[in-house]
């Protein structure tokens, strides 16, 4: 087949080949359908407790878990988009890369697969194909800084009240007229934790990228084999070109450059990415240490602790996830752009620099660490507008618990209709009610936020973001001027010597 023959792929495979094939993308379609309709992510406030006594009502040993926010696709664009500032952006991107890219991509996928094209146009649209289709987990990367940023987890131990403490109750419950009340506050061991709980859909939106991925890495291998396979270079007298053999030039630059990057990515692996610090009404008290530091290895050994059942088998699934694509897929690409080069120029066999031109194809697909980094250099920006809003909305849906209205009913506080209508008097930029008074007893910070969380991003993220530009640029660069070319037998010759060693060539990995 030469670029002037218009054949499908479908035409040279079995017809049972192109069936599964069919059934997979069909599969896949259904599983990015099922896992965008149903839950994703739930965002919870677990409350632990022992023997609390407030005012005149005991409350024994326990556990309270509030939902806080439930993501699915459709309600993480609402809350974004209506979340104003750079988040309606972020809305409009994750709609487009979660939402409509991977239909758009299997879609992309059976046309190549099915429909006559020429060899190098197909080449070029698998290429883009495979390359983009890792945008797809931006809603993951989304999600795992959710899971990351508000993972956070404070004991207060209020077991032994100072004197100081105890005169304050005493004092305020005499100016709200209730001086037949002893104060009995008591919260030993109170832990507070915000923490997000996968659950399937998320599983299932991940898997199905996985294996459109896969079975787009698939329709490479067959293109490669039926274009510039052996038994198609004896057919034609033409086999894969070495364009570069004997440029030591080009391949020195090509190896330092790649082998660096790889190095200098090794080596900012552990050095801080970016620091959260926490603030508003609650940040002190959730956070005693106000900043979080995360590197690239932190932010994967840190989701499964901070999850709402840590090192269950879905959050450690996840991290090894995160792992291969951030860490792995990068360094291999890396390696494989150096052994292109290398067995481009030094005029290795044919059947070898096919084989490295996959390995970096493979290796671009599944290397997400661009992704990555461009999901949270935007994402942790203005963080707190998206948190102010995310309370609000979780709020406005909670009803007061019976025991508070009866509380707040005692000691002569208007009733509001939910939640929110009792929070935003404390904390927020409506707040009215002063809790300076509290100090003594509760770590509280500024009202003006219930909750704000500032980003940083520190040396290893433009570390990071370097080693991704020079390994992306170079794998682009690579694909561009060493990608297979058909020429006249005098090629050939290279990779006709080599067939006097037996081997056995697979058309897929």
């Amino acid at each position: 087949m030469t670029d002037s023959d218009n054949v499908s792929i479908h035409s040279q495979v079995a017809d049972w080949h192109s069936m599964i094939m069919g059934l997979l993308i069909v599969g896949n379609i259904a599983m990015f359908a099922g896992s965008m309709a149903i839950l994703a992510a739930v965002d919870n406030m677990v409350i632990q407790y022992t023997d609390i006594g407030i005012l005149t009502y005991a409350i024994p040993p326990g556990e309270i878990t509030i939902p806080v926010y439930k993501f699915d696709l459709a309600s993480t664009f609402t809350l974004m988009y209506n979340g104003g500032g750079v988040w309606a952006f972020i809305a409009i991107v994750l709609i487009l890369a979660s939402g409509c890219w991977p239909y758009i991509k299997l879609l992309n996928l059976a046309a190549v697969w099915y429909m006559p094209m020429g060899s190098k146009r197909r080449e070029w649209t698998l290429w883009f194909t495979d390359i983009s289709g890792k945008v797809g987990y931006v809603n993951f990367y989304l999600l795992f800084l959710i899971g990351v940023s508000l993972g956070i987890s404070s004991t207060i131990n209020l077991t032994h009240m100072s004197p100081a403490a105890s005169t304050f109750l005493e004092g305020l419950l005499v100016a709200m007229g209730k001086s037949d009340i002893k104060p009995n506050l008591l919260l030993p061991n109170l832990t507070i934790k915000l923490a997000l709980d996968a659950k399937v859909a998320l599983f299932l939106y991940v898997v199905a990228l996985m294996l459109s991925i896969a079975i787009t890495q698939h329709a490479v291998s067959m293109h490669f084999w039926f274009t510039y396979g052996d038994d198609h270079s004896k057919l034609t007298g033409k086999s894969f070109k070495s364009k570069y053999k004997g440029n030591y030039l080009a391949f020195a630059i090509a190896a330092v450059l790649s082998l660096a990057a790889v190095g200098l990515f090794i080596w900012v692996l552990a050095v801080d990415m970016f620091t959260f610090t926490y603030g508003g009404m609650l940040g002190p008290m959730l956070v005693p240490e106000k900043t979080k530091t995360f590197s690239l290895i932190s932010v994967g050994t840190g989701f499964p602790s901070q999850t709402y059942t840590p090192y269950d088998a879905g959050s450690m699934f996840l991290a090894v996830i995160y792992f291969y694509l951030c860490i792995c897929g990068p360094i291999i690409l890396g390696v494989a752009i150096a052994c292109m080069w290398a067995a481009t120029v030094f005029d290795l066999p044919a059947r070898w620099r096919r084989r490295f031109l996959r390995t970096m194809q493979f290796a671009g697909a599944w290397s997400a660490l661009d992704v990555f980094l461009v999901c949270f250099g935007i994402g942790t920006y203005d963080i707190t507008r998206l948190l102010d809003y995310t309370l609000k909305v979780s709020m406005e849906g909670m009803v007061i618990p019976e025991i508070l209205i009866d509380i707040l009913k005692k000691i002569n506080i208007p009733l509001p209709n939910n939640v929110y209508g009792l929070v935003k008097n404390i904390c927020g930029p409506e707040y009215t009610m002063d809790l300076s008074m509290f100090s003594p007893i509760l770590p509280l910070g500024d009202q003006s936020h219930c909750l704000s969380v500032d980003t940083q991003l520190l040396m290893g993220y433009y570390g990071l973001l370097a080693c991704v530009l020079i390994v992306l640029i170079g794998g682009i660069a690579t694909a561009i001027m060493l990608s297979p070319s058909m020429v006249e037998i005098e090629d050939g010759k290279k990779m006709l010597e080599s067939e006097d060693e037996p081997h056995i060539e697979e058309p897929a990995y």
